[in-house]
């Protein structure tokens, strides 16, 4: 046998997968100030040679692009610039159509664009852009895909796009202040670039980040390095937003005149302590201008969630994110505000080293029977290794005469492209209680481009009630699994891109050990080159209701 030269050989392949270096660009400095017109007509970007090695992702994953693509970077004292350059064999139908900002920009060719800004290879900034230079932006959170609270984030920047006779140019200026990095002399950062062909349904990315990371552009592990950035410096961040309102009123009946003076004012302040921590203060806090909820109907015995929109809260809101997401969330900003009156607070958010940091502080004024009440909040994860974070949150809500506190402790492996294991565990402490109530999850996920299986256990007990949380459902033991096959077939010529078989179960019982729920289904998909889907899903569903319950518009049980 020849185990031995087997081992050193693969030792040797190991090391030289460890020891490959990743591609990277070195941007270019100038002094001048670039006029961001979609031209490129500078003579900085002629000296500049450009990124070409653009690799198709999809249809077919490491193939050669059926276009080609040029990217330039730049960079001075106030911007960092990237100018690109889209050849197009047919530009007659490159697709430009959304003019509004945060508009559905997937529908047309776009760009995007994304910065890892502290190199932790976990979290980084995304900004797209439609070859009209139309924008959208978010943040890349522990390499997971943005949801509704990181897109809401609106980054300032300045681009514009030409369609040509020869494909489409963007040009793009990103402000350093609208940037977090680190207080470095000479800074390196993460840069992935994706390109999307509309009419093709084609990307290309650069790096090759593969379809093992089934993330894609959001797998920020994977990012390219982008050095020659020297002697940057943000400048004083401060943002104030103040408002006010003013009136007068008169009633007049038969006897007399009543004047009222009408007057309110508040203001937010966003302040950068440092490179990388930033304050928010806000006083009088006035959320009129937030757009009203979604309607929703509930005709179970769950509450339904509803996701926050406030700018306030919305800001980098996934750093206090803790549990399991609309299901039992420890901190849930939702609560704040909710039937009272803010009067005031703070907020503290950003990274110290490999330690992320948030902290709250919020007041609400008395209203009627309901007194004055208090929040806050504290949360850390810290990056222990590439990849794996450990965290920990407390909050605390406190009103006349009640308290409700509540820790957790939580952690994440992630390994082999995009697979991972993690785990949290939380505890309420509430004067209304006799003891401490607690709540848990352990979840396993294996995934790659044609596999994945996800298995886990959620457990919750009847008296777990966060008092600036979110609890869809107690006193729950929920374990469930759910495995897929998904093949891709298509290489951009066949009618079926992708297939998707999947199974999925899921059996919830109450801690007296009753069987409530049970969830059995299976599916079979076919993703069309056209991006439309056909497909055929066969759901069981079983509920055990144990006692009657009152739905949420206070219709009782056995009545309407």
């Amino acid at each position: 046998m020849h185990i031995r030269p087997f081992i050193l050989c693969l030792i040797i392949s190991l090391c030289s997968m460890v020891a490959q270096d990743r591609p990277e660009v070195v941007a270019t400095r100038t002094e001048l100030t670039i006029k961001v017109d979609g031209l490129l007509d500078e003579p900085v970007w002629a000296t500049i040679k450009p990124i070409t090695e653009f690799v198709q992702r999809l249809p077919l994953d490491g193939g050669e692009p059926t276009e080609k693509s040029e990217m330039r970077v730049a960079y001075n004292n106030n911007f960092i610039y990237f100018g690109f350059t889209f050849f197009d064999s047919d530009p007659e139908k490159v697709r430009a159509t959304i003019l509004n900002r945060g508009g559905w920009i997937h529908r047309d060719d776009k760009l995007e664009i994304a910065l890892d800004t502290y190199h932790d290879r976990r979290n980084a900034y995304l900004f797209e852009m439609n070859p009209l230079g139309t924008q959208d932006d978010a943040l890349i959170t522990d390499e997971n895909r943005p949801g509704l609270d990181e897109w809401a984030w609106d980054g300032v920047y300045i681009s514009e796009g030409k369609v040509t006779d020869f494909g489409w140019v963007l040009e793009v200026a990103i402000p350093w202040t609208t940037l977090r990095f680190p207080n470095k002399d000479e800074l390196t950062m993460g840069l992935a670039i994706k390109r999307y062909i509309n009419r093709k349904n084609e990307s290309v990315i650069w790096p090759h980040i593969g379809l093992e990371y089934s993330s894609d552009i959001y797998q920020v592990s994977q990012y390219a390095n982008l050095k020659g950035l020297k002697d940057i410096k943000r400048g004083k961040d401060i943002k104030i937003k103040p408002f006010a309102i003013g009136g007068t009123q008169n009633q007049i009946t038969d006897e007399k005149t009543v004047n009222d003076n009408i007057g309110n004012g508040g203001f937010d302040i966003y302040y950068g302590l440092k490179s990388n921590l930033t304050l928010n203060l806000t006083y009088n806090t006035d959320f009129a201008q937030v757009e009203a909820d979604n309607a929703q109907i509930n005709l179970t015995r769950f509450n339904l969630f509803y996701p926050e929109k406030r700018e306030f809260f919305l800001t980098r809101s996934k750093l206090f994110a803790f549990g399991n997401s609309r299901q039992t969330e420890v901190f849930f900003s939702r609560k704040i505000g909710l039937n009272q009156d803010v009067v005031g607070g703070a907020r503290l958010f950003g990274q110290i080293g490999k330690t992320s940091v948030g902290a709250l502080n919020i007041h609400t004024r008395a209203d009627g029977d309901l007194p004055a009440t208090h929040y806050s909040a504290i949360r850390l994860r810290k990056d222990v290794r590439d990849r794996t974070t450990v965290g920990a949150i407390i909050t605390d809500v406190s009103s006349k005469g009640i308290r409700n506190s509540v820790y957790g402790i939580d952690g994440e492996m992630r390994f082999w492209g995009n697979s991972s294991v993690s785990a949290w565990y939380s505890q309420v402490n509430d004067t209304s209680l006799v003891g401490p109530s607690a709540a848990s999850m352990i979840k396993m996920d294996l995934r790659n481009d044609r596999y994945f299986l996800t298995a886990g256990q959620h457990r919750v007990d009847e008296d777990f009630r966060p008092g600036l949380g979110f609890v869809q459902r107690q006193d729950m033991i929920g374990t469930g699994i759910i495995a897929g096959f998904t093949p891709r077939v298509g290489d951009g010529d066949e009618l079926i891109r992708q297939w998707r078989f999947t199974i999925y179960a899921r059996d919830v019982r109450n801690h007296a050990g009753i069987h409530e729920t049970g969830v059995l289904n299976g599916g079979i998909e076919a993703i069309l080159e056209t991006r439309d889907k056909i497909g055929l899903k066969v759901i069981q569903n079983k509920e055990k209701l144990t006692a009657g319950f009152t739905l949420g518009n206070g219709v009782e049980e056995g009545k309407l």
